[in-house]
């Protein structure tokens, strides 16, 4: 038979203990909640006394704030310290920032606004505005300050520096007058340096561009109808010869040989002033200087051009202080010297005279060419160095208008200078100054 009491008393005590630990944990832990719940709300509490004082003092206007609020909390931000951001990001802006009173006075201007004068900053405010706007500017100015009273303006001007520095500004300009002591105007000052720069350089393209275009309708002209002449003097004279072979006397195959001679001189001329003037445009024009006795090489100069004008009497006065050896570039001071004399010959057809003078003045080697010609108008002188260009009054004369301009480059490339003095039917003189580069 089994014994079960002892046993059966021990588990009831088990069970019984068990019972009194739970009770146990269950006070305990129902002070603890009691603990705990009335500890938050405490902090409850304060957090809302603390948000009622906020708002007691915003809407009495004690303190400016934000209130920003979420699902998890709300929280105030002093506008206090908010307007200190606000200076900062003014203070470092990349724009200048001015503030004007009604009567257009500087109460207040950043950093930049001093960099774009030039002007230090602490002497800037108490100026009027129109202190630092050139002259030609401050109507446009003034105008916008009345203006800006009633929507906001914009305008481009130039203010100019203590230093007398010049900048393009474009000014934004706004009229604030609620919820401040004093209405006041508030400018955003911009230097458009830069884009001026840009759009003076897109412009500079714009019109070289034209002027390539221009420049290429009169090469195509002068193509079709400058070489139209000496071919159809070429043919004529080739005609007239074929035809008449047996019949032609001497002296008039004479002519039409030099006819022909003529025009061929003319073309290659032509196509000569057309291959350098490309050569000046890619900057290719070389100059190589060598020793040379300038009265020699003058002499056999006039001697070579008198063969091509036989109309017309070339007289050549050189100074005798140029016997002696210089350094020049002859085949330059060639070219130079043949379209100047060219011209001469051309533009004077009513004229048998040319004068070619050479001298010294200072450091300096001097040539004149002087025409008793067509000469060109005062007003039109300084224009006839430019490319095409050709004088009103040249009429039937034929040309390429690129002569001068290679001549002014060469003259250029030697270091000299060239200028004209001329009068309508009274001709022309061309003066190229040469320096002097000695062979020793």
């Amino acid at each position: 038979m089994r014994k079960i009491g002892s046993a059966s008393r021990k588990n009831f005590g088990s069970v019984a203990a068990r019972s009194a630990f739970f009770s146990r944990k269950k006070v305990e832990l129902s002070r603890l909640s009691e603990n705990t719940i009335e500890h938050e709300f405490e902090a409850l509490k304060a957090r809302l006394e603390n948000a009622e004082d906020a708002l007691r003092a915003i809407r009495s206007g004690e303190v400016d704030a934000v209130v920003e609020t979420d699902l998890a909390e709300s929280r105030v931000f002093s506008l206090e310290g908010t307007d200190k951001v606000y200076r900062l990001l003014i203070e470092t802006m990349g724009d200048g920032a001015v503030t004007l009173s009604p009567a257009g006075l500087i109460l207040f201007c950043n950093r930049r606004f001093s960099e774009i004068l030039h002007v230090p900053l602490e002497k800037i405010p108490g100026k009027g505005i129109t202190e630092f706007i050139h002259d030609s500017d401050r109507d446009k100015i003034e105008l916008l300050l009345r203006k800006a009273s009633v929507r906001p303006e914009h305008v481009e001007v130039t203010i100019t520096g203590s230093d007398g520095t010049k900048t393009p500004v474009q000014i934004s300009i706004s009229y604030l007058e609620e919820g401040i002591p004093e209405p006041v105007y508030c400018l955003v000052v911009t230097d458009i340096s830069e884009q001026k720069r840009a759009l003076e350089w897109t412009l500079n393209a714009l019109a070289r561009e034209r002027e390539l275009n221009e420049m290429k309708k009169c090469f195509v002209y002068m193509i079709s109808h400058e070489f139209k002449t000496p071919l159809a003097a070429m043919l004529f004279a080739l005609d007239f010869l074929t035809a008449n072979k047996g019949d032609v006397s001497t002296e008039k195959r004479d002519r039409k040989m030099y006819l022909i001679r003529q025009s061929i001189n003319q073309m290659t001329s032509m196509i000569d002033n057309v291959l350098t003037h490309s050569r000046v445009e890619a900057g290719m024009l070389s100059f190589n200087p060598k020793p040379v006795i300038i009265n020699d090489w003058l002499v056999q100069f006039v001697e070579n051009q008198k063969a091509y004008y036989q109309k017309h009497n070339v007289c050549c006065i050189v100074d005798n202080s140029l016997a002696r050896e210089y350094l020049l570039d002859q085949d330059l001071l060639r070219q130079v010297l043949v379209n100047l004399i060219n011209n001469a010959v051309k533009y004077s057809p009513e004229s048998d005279k040319v004068d070619f003078k050479v001298g010294l003045e200072g450091n300096s080697i001097v040539f004149e060419v002087t025409d008793y010609g067509i000469g060109v108008p005062k007003s039109e002188a300084c224009k006839l160095f430019e490319v095409f260009y050709r004088g009103s009054n040249v009429g039937n004369l034929r040309g390429t208008g690129l002569g001068l301009t290679i001549v002014k480059h060469m003259v250029e490339r030697m270091g000299g200078k060239i200028s004209v003095e001329s009068e309508e039917g009274e001709g022309s003189t061309f003066r190229v100054v040469l320096p002097i580069i000695n062979s020793r």
